[in-house]
């Protein structure tokens, strides 16, 4: 799924995607496995700002990065067709609001991750 909601998010379709990574988070959600975890957040940031919620996807890019840095796990190359949604976010923010937002993501915890992607924090 979460490859499907990457599409639909280059699509355009940011409810689509949303939907669709939401799935896949109660799918996998009892298996809470780190590396699927992280793809998810990527798709909510990436759907965050198609969405225009700038400051919400620097903090879902931050916890993205800081647990892909964790687990030492690189995007594979078939991924590089999408925008990295940490540096849109950056771009259409400003400094003083994009650094705070992004370093609130890198310091939360995988559980603290997944409850602010859903929308529970």
């Amino acid at each position: 799924l979460g490859g499907l909601a990457g599409l639909a998010a280059m699509r355009g379709d940011p409810n689509e995607a949303r939907r669709m990574t939401v799935e896949g988070f109660a799918l996998y959600g009892e298996q809470t496995n780190a590396v699927i975890i992280t793809g998810h957040l990527r798709n909510l940031s990436l759907v965050a700002n198609l969405l225009g919620q700038h400051e919400r996807a620097a903090r879902l890019a931050g916890a993205e990065a800081a647990w892909r840095r964790k687990l030492g796990f690189q995007i594979p190359g078939a991924f590089d067709v999408f925008e990295d949604p940490g540096k849109t976010a950056a771009q259409q923010l400003t400094d003083d609001v994009f650094q705070p937002a992004w370093a609130a993501g890198q310091s939360m915890s995988l559980e603290e991750a997944l409850a602010y992607a859903r929308g529970d924090a």
